[in-house]
C-alpha cells in the first residue's frame, strides 16, 4: 500500500515493522473468543473431470 500511495519502502522496513508489531497483533487474536452468535456455512462442491465425480 505504500508503494501505491508513492513511498518506497525497502523488504528491511517491512522486516523491521513485522518484528516491532507482530506479537501485539498476534496477542490481540488470540484473546479474540469467537462470538456466540457467529454462523458458519459450509457448502460442498463436486466437479465432473473426464466423467467421474471429484
Amino acid at each position: 500500500m505504500p508503494f501505491e500511495r508513492g513511498i518506497a519502502v525497502s523488504y528491511e522496513t517491512v522486516r523491521c515493522w513485522t518484528k516491532k508489531f507482530r506479537p501485539e497483533y498476534a496477542s490481540r487474536l488470540l484473546r479474540k473468543t469467537p462470538s456466540s452468535s457467529a454462523v458458519w456455512h459450509l457448502d460442498e462442491v463436486v466437479a465432473t473431470i473426464g466423467g467421474t465425480e471429484r
